[in-house]
């Protein structure tokens, strides 16, 4: 069973010279006029879409209408790069740095030791005039989150990023040619999951879930545009977009319109059982973990998901945990994926059973199991069948 389908994007460039601007091409978004727009994806006619009984015709309709529109609004234009200003940069150090400029390129030109000497000074001392700026800056950072763990942890995340190469990647085994590295590892985020599987001994172990008594079958029942536009809503603009390529907050420009859209896009998958391909599809960006940087296993599957199937899945995970929760059928050893439980209550009960077995007089055994690719090895007929 085919559960989720690996879309790999490259982009090759040439390497920029010291004073070579980059260009791309990107859309005006920051030009488009929201009431125009919402007028006109208001005032079109959806028949199309709502008069369509297969969900991958209906989301290819209304993707490409809504995108059509959008770029009617939004139209292709070319930017230069530029690299932004870190807040540690003050006017002491732009005229260090110009100072520096100025008497390197002048012992340049007179090639006199005396000028290379005089370059080399201010060289040395611009070098340590932003280290100690940027030691500063961090370190006020870090007394200003104080007991604000999301900012303390921002903070270490930057420091971090900032004493870290991001090299690209450049060999895969041993090739060096950009699209068979990308081939190379697609090939090994696809398939190691089923090649993990067949390594796993078939299970003897029978589960016979009819023995249960009074848990009827769960029938999942169809959303409305209300919760589609609450769950849409709740999404952060921020969120990158996956291969739809549809900024999250231009389908909240128009919420009243596309929740009914993407509402009855929704409700046809559910009835039909027929979720659409392209919400299947992922964007996925290898993120090196450790290890040799030329193995494809040593790289993580970071994947962006469309958002349409964001919505479709809390939709979904709601009614399923419902219903888990209504006939208690979650064990209470699970602490993972569950409101009101963490890693944190886990390591609670673990330390509680400790000392109330150290209070007995007893000793207590903890065996520890990492499973690699747990959720990637999951036997999907045992799973549907149960």
């Amino acid at each position: 069973m085919q559960v989720t389908t690996f879309l790999s994007l490259l982009c090759a460039k040439k390497p920029k010279t010291k004073h070579e601007k980059s260009k791309f091409i990107g859309r005006a978004y920051s030009k488009l006029n929201e009431d125009t727009f919402r007028v006109d994806i208001n005032e079109y006619n959806w028949d199309c879409v709502m008069n369509c009984h297969d969900s991958n015709e209906a989301w290819e309709i209304f993707r490409e209408t809504f995108q059509t529109i959008l770029f009617k609004h939004a139209p292709q234009k070319v930017y230069n790069t530029r690299a932004d200003r870190q807040p540690w940069v003050c006017t002491q150090f732009l005229e260090s740095a110009n100072e520096r400029d100025e008497l390197q390129k002048r012992a340049a030109k007179t090639q006199s030791p005396l000028d290379s000497l005089r370059a080399k000074i201010v060289q040395n001392r611009t070098v340590s005039l932003i280290r100690n700026l940027k030691s500063m800056f961090f370190q006020n950072s870090i007394q200003e989150a104080g007991s604000d763990s999301a900012k303390l942890w921002k903070t270490l995340k930057r420091i971090l990023r900032n004493s870290t190469k991001k090299d690209q990647i450049t060999q895969i085994g041993e090739s060096t040619d950009p699209v068979e590295i990308v081939n190379s590892i697609n090939s090994f985020f696809a398939n190691i999951g089923s090649e993990l599987s067949e390594r796993i001994a078939p299970s003897t172990l029978e589960l016979n879930f009819d023995s249960i008594p009074n848990i009827p079958f769960l029938e999942l029942e169809l959303t409305t545009p209300e919760e589609v536009s609450k769950l849409l809503m709740s999404i952060s603009d921020a969120k990158a977009t996956g291969d739809d390529e549809t900024p999250v907050r231009f389908l909240k420009m128009c919420i009243d319109t596309v929740s009914i859209l993407l509402c009855y896009v929704i409700n046809l998958s559910i009835t039909t059982g027929v979720v659409p391909a392209r919400w299947k599809t992922a964007v996925v960006t290898p993120l090196y973990k450790e290890g040799d940087r030329c193995s494809a296993s040593n790289y993580l599957p970071i994947s962006v998901l469309p958002v349409a199937l964001k919505v479709m899945e809390r939709i979904v995970h709601n009614q399923i945990y419902a219903h888990l929760r209504k006939y208690s059928l979650l064990s209470e050893a699970q602490f993972g994926f569950r409101k009101y439980h963490s890693t944190s209550t886990c390591i609670l009960k673990l330390l509680n059973n400790i000392y109330l077995n150290m209070d007995k007089g007893m000793m207590t055994g903890v065996v520890f199991l990492d499973l690699k690719k747990a959720f990637d090895t999951v036997d999907h007929t045992i799973l549907i069948k149960n």
